[in-house]
This record gives structure tokens, sequence and C-alpha cells, in this order.
């Protein structure tokens, strides 16, 4: 008897194992690459208009997405990035969010900045004008730490799975485009131990990174989506790890 149920158990063992395959397989999963709505660099003003913290300047940055302190033609601009995603409000029908990373690439360090560059996130935060972006609260430190003065330069993924999944738990963002609800993505890349005002940029050295602002190498944000699998499959799941769950504690009280 005994024998024929460590048998039996072994069996059921291979049946759960089984269904479990079979539930994890029904879990597929499908990708997004999505492009940014806007990727570019912001500065602050003091150099324009002699008056800091008056406000900020915003530009596509074709020659590439830089932070940190920038001296040009008698300049003093401290730069940081700032990238848009509006994405979909709807995802793929019985899909949920498994994974999000932020894409991005970085072409060069230029001098040796002075900190490492942070990265801070809103999703309620679209406009890129007339905005005080360096000073903006609408964004959040994230934490995530997106460079240091000793990253090669290449390729870099971040996870922002929370940032992206909690974007979604806010709900959709009243503006629509294109007929469509959006969710808000909005990252911005600073150097967090540099003024923010170019006012006191003076006497600083020019430092920055720089990542690629478009095309292949330019910021992705890749969403990956977990198809939920059918209720049936787990209710047979259940049921059977419950069965050899009762013969263990039969085995049990007879020993």
């Amino acid at each position: 008897m005994k024998t024929k149920l460590i048998t039996l158990t072994a069996a059921l063992g291979i049946c759960l194992s089984t269904f479990a395959s079979i539930a994890l397989a029904q879990a597929a999963t499908t990708e997004t690459l999505f492009s940014p709505r806007q990727a570019g660099i912001t500065w602050d003003n003091y150099t324009t208009d002699g008056v800091a913290g008056s406000g900020d300047v915003y530009a596509d940055a074709s020659t590439g997405v830089r932070v940190g302190a920038l001296k040009s033609g008698g300049a003093n601009r401290l730069e940081r990035g700032l990238l848009l995603w509006d994405l979909p409000a709807v995802i793929p029908d019985g899909y949920v969010i498994a994974s999000a990373q932020l894409q991005l690439n970085l072409a060069s360090i230029n001098g040796t900045p002075s900190g490492p560059v942070s990265l801070y996130f809103s999703s309620t935060s679209r406009a890129f004008s007339g905005t005080n972006y360096n000073n903006n609260t609408d964004f959040t430190n994230t934490g995530i730490t997106v460079a240091t003065s000793g990253t090669v330069p290449g390729a870099l993924s971040l996870d922002v799975t929370d940032l992206i999944k909690n974007a979604y738990d806010a709900g959709a963002f009243p503006t629509q485009v294109g007929g469509q609800s959006i969710v808000v993505a909005t990252f911005r890349l600073q150097d967090d131990t540099l003024p923010v005002t170019g006012a006191t940029a003076a006497n600083m050295t020019q430092a920055y990174y720089r990542f690629i602002q478009s095309g292949t190498d330019g910021p992705k944000l890749l969403i990956t989506y977990a198809a939920v699998p059918e209720p049936a499959t787990w209710t047979v799941l259940a049921a059977a790890a419950g069965f050899v769950a009762t013969l263990f504690a039969r085995r049990k009280r007879r020993a």
C-alpha cells in the first residue's frame, strides 16, 4: 500500500508539473517598442536674459541629448535631458504589463562630469514650453542611476516597470492625441551635483554626458505584456495541488 501511495503521489506530482507548464505556456508574452514623442534638452535661460531662474529653453537636440555643464560662445548652460512618451491608454486585451525597459544609448562623456546622471519621472507633465523644466516639481527622483563618469559608452537598459505600471494605475491622461486617450511617461535626466541655474555656472568646467537623440539607437521604451492564463487552467492546477497535499497529509497520519 505504501509503495502504491508513493507511486501515485509521484504520478500526481508529474501531472502537477505538467499543468504548471501548460499555465506558463498560456501566459505568453508580446513586446512593443515605443519611440518618444519628443526627445531633447532643456537649459536654464540665464545666459539669455541675465535673470537667474527666469525660465528655461527647450530644444530638439539633433546633436544629442546632453546632461551636464556646457560652455558655448561664452554661454554657461546647465543642460538636462527631457524624454516624453504618449503611451496608448488601452493595453492589448487579455494582457497585463510584465515589464518595461527604458533603452538609451550613451554616445560619449565629454570632460569629467561632477556627478552621475539621475533619472526623474512624471506621469502628468507633458508641456514642452513655458515651463521651468529644471525645477518642475511634477518630476520625482526615481533613485535610478542612468550613468556615471566611469560608464562605458554604449547601449543602456533601465528597469522602469514600476514607474510605467503606476502611470497606468493613475489612469488615462485627460488630453487625447489623435482621438485616443493616452498615458503619459516623461523622463528627465539630470546631474544633481550641479546648480539649478546658469547664474552660478560661470566658473564651471565644461563636462557633460551625451546620449543619442533619435534613430535606431535613440531612446526607446520596451514594454513586455504577459497574457493572463485562462481561469479554468488555474482551477485545475489548484485542484491537482490540493489533491497531492491531501495524499501527503493522509500518509503522514498513517505513518
